[in-house]
């Protein structure tokens, strides 16, 4: 059921945090900075962003009702994130800041040449596009319940506020 209120939160939402990146992203910063951060976080800060990025917002919307739906084993298949990101910041952020490095690509193209790298990135970037089109469309699923459009609007309206929350750099802090 569409309401008023649920239209007033949506707009809230979608003016407050465009604001907030606004604000935050008010200084400049050099390219570099996006991928590393301007290398000015420790290993739990790594850890924690590699865990955030690792868990998307299908896992939020998908898991309740896969785990109601199969029992709490499905949950065992996320009860690993917290030994992944700890190998990874233990034994491999570390690797990449001595190297300079700044992504897996590079590193791949530095020990197995470009041809690895090249592969490697092709299938991160099919399979990132087919895995965005599955979030695009759960979420424009939710955003079809409270408020009044239909699943192409909110497929659009998405991916508008998307990409203008991406070209003001998003929260960079």
């Amino acid at each position: 059921m569409v309401t008023y209120s649920s239209v007033v939160v949506i707009a809230l939402y979608v003016i407050t945090t465009l604001f907030i990146s606004y604000l935050v992203n008010k200084r400049s910063s050099s390219s570099g900075d996006f991928s590393t951060g301007g290398k000015q976080f420790g290993w739990f800060t790594a850890g924690v962003s590699i865990l955030a990025t690792y868990i998307s917002a299908m896992t939020f919307v998908g898991m309740p009702g896969w785990v109601y739906r199969s029992g709490l084993e499905a949950m065992s298949v996320h009860l690993n994130y917290p030994i992944v990101i700890f190998f990874t910041v233990v034994f491999f952020v570390p690797v990449f800041y001595k190297l300079g490095l700044t992504s897996i690509y590079e590193y791949l193209e530095h020990r197995f040449g470009v041809v690895a790298r090249t592969i490697n990135s092709v299938v991160f970037i099919v399979v990132q596009c087919i895995s965005a089109g599955v979030i695009l469309y759960a979420v424009a699923l939710i955003l079809v319940q409270v408020l009044p459009i239909g699943i192409f609007e909110a497929i659009i309206y998405i991916s508008l506020f998307t990409a203008l929350y991406t070209y003001s750099g998003g929260f960079r802090l």
